[in-house]
């Protein structure tokens, strides 16, 4: 699918002498930022223009979709197509759902061709026990050649659900980040920079609450919010919290910015229910942020040292367990082994070019 995790991951194979095609599963359009990459997009629509058949669509719902496959070529035909012609060394599969169901009954019929899958956040985690998914996830892991995964956590998963071929290590889901010039700024005291998502997945609000009450014994936090969703502010505005003094709610906000923010907060809090790592967790340890993570099915704790390096969230609703943990975060500094550990994590796991030499060496074990 076109994100800029996928953008991101494909980056790094620009320079190497791999021939890299992608095939626009959603059919989402042409990447200009990957003018190098053979790109099979615009596949879908057979007949009718755009006007045209949400024209149908809106007025006749019911014929539009008797006549679906009149007006698009199924994805597993264009798909067949496509790799009738590149004749590929090997597939590679980006999320679980979006990557892998749509050309699972292709992949069946030609098990010669190798086929790799990345597992990114919740992508594997999230539904292994949900009813009706839990057999198609066990299909697809031992059909699987070779996996990359984001956490050391979803290797062991798929591994439980079938996997046997060769798993090629744990990378970053957009790859490495390029190393950051360390920032003048001073850091505000006790300030907290927070991902704002309240959705399936994220519990931006516990968080929220938690600092409130925090400010309410005295403590003198600084909050500042970041990628709320309209539904969120208009609750958070239903709930008086969005006027609160040294708390800013933002919705949207450039990502460079978004950095430059990271490096003048202390804290950084990211709390879900499911996640695998999450890239804005990496970000605010590469900015120099003390991390402070949900650890759903112990994926964070392969990156925080819990009250060394930073602090982890084991009850992601609990109000009172969260204003607990940011209270040791303010009472307590981080050790110089917890600042040396992050500074390692910086310098390897997670530095672009470390991470592509790696990527590059795990594409070439691939036959």
């Amino acid at each position: 699918m076109n994100s800029i995790h996928f953008r991101r991951w494909v980056a790094q194979l620009e320079h190497s002498e791999h021939e890299v095609y992608w095939f626009d599963i959603n059919d989402q359009g042409y990447i200009e930022s990957l003018p190098w990459v053979h790109q099979v997009t615009a596949w879908k629509k057979r007949v009718l223009k755009k006007r045209g058949r949400y024209f149908i669509k809106s007025k006749l719902p019911y014929l539009y979709k008797q006549l679906s496959n009149v007006f698009d070529i199924p994805l597993e035909t264009a798909f067949t197509e496509a790799v009738n012609e590149i004749q590929p060394d090997v597939i590679h599969s980006f999320a679980l759902f979006i990557g892998c169901k749509p050309i699972m009954n292709f992949m069946e019929k030609n098990k010669q061709i190798p086929w790799l899958y990345s597992s990114w956040g919740s992508d594997i985690y999230f539904r292994e026990n949900k009813a009706g998914e839990t057999s198609f996830i066990s299909n697809v892991c031992s059909r699987l050649d070779y996996a990359i995964t984001d956490c050391e956590r979803d290797k062991h998963i798929l591994i439980k659900e079938g996997f046997k071929g060769e798993h090629l290590g744990v990378f970053p889901g957009g790859g490495g980040y390029p190393k950051r010039i360390s920032s003048t700024k001073t850091r505000k005291k006790n300030s907290f920079i927070v991902k704002g998502y309240q959705n399936e997945h994220g519990r931006a609000l516990p968080v929220i609450k938690a600092l409130l009450e925090l400010k309410k014994e005295g403590k003198e936090v600084s909050v500042f919010v970041f990628g709320v969703s309209d539904d969120f502010y208009k609750l958070l505005e239903k709930e008086n919290l969005v006027t609160i003094e040294n708390v800013e709610i933002r919705k949207n906000i450039d990502h460079a910015l978004l950095l430059e923010a990271m490096e003048s907060h202390e804290f950084y809090i990211g709390n879900s229910i499911s996640d695998g790592t999450p890239n804005t967790l990496i970000e605010a340890i590469i900015s120099g942020c003390i991390p402070i993570q949900s650890n759903p099915g112990n994926a964070t704790a392969e990156i925080i040292k819990d009250g060394v390096s930073g602090y982890l969230i084991e009850h992601p609703e609990d109000i009172g367990h969260i204003r607990q943990v940011m209270k040791n975060a303010i009472e307590h500094n981080i050790s110089e082994e917890g600042i040396a550990h992050n500074d390692y994590l910086k310098n390897t796991t997670f530095d672009r070019t470390v991470v592509t030499q790696k990527v590059l060496e795990a594409y070439s074990k691939i036959s």
